[in-house]
């Protein structure tokens, strides 16, 4: 195998884990550390970021970090693009609804960034 087909795969795998295991984005949104979302999601596309673990309650990353209250990875999160409300974990919940089920900074988090869309969208 080459060196380039050896750093693809290496990167690739380091994104992408089995099945049954949950990617470190996950991992790292689930213990609220901050530095190390930062760092992966320039690594992560769209959908991956977006990826349920159905081993884990159909729960998204943005799902995980707003049931856990770190407010600052759901900043993140949001910032890159994640699905607030469209996808429902095992218990048909949207990260939304796992956010106001715990910490009412987090919920917030949520309205805020709609209110920030919607005034950029109209305000030209």
């Amino acid at each position: 195998m080459g060196n380039t087909e050896s750093i693809l795969s290496e990167y690739y795998s380091s994104i992408r884990t089995s099945l049954n295991s949950i990617t470190p984005l996950y991992e790292a949104c689930r213990d609220g550390d901050d530095e190390k979302v930062q760092n992966l999601l320039t690594k992560y596309s769209h959908l991956d970021i977006n990826r349920q673990e159905f081993h884990y309650g159909g729960n998204t990353c943005l799902h995980i970090a707003a049931a856990q209250g770190h407010d600052n990875i759901v900043k993140l999160l949001l910032k890159h693009g994640c699905y607030r409300s469209s996808l429902l974990n095992s218990q048909n919940q949207s990260a939304y609804d796992m956010a106001a089920l715990h910490k009412e900074s987090t919920r917030l988090l949520f309205l805020r960034q709609d209110t920030l869309d919607l005034s950029s969208k109209y305000s030209s």
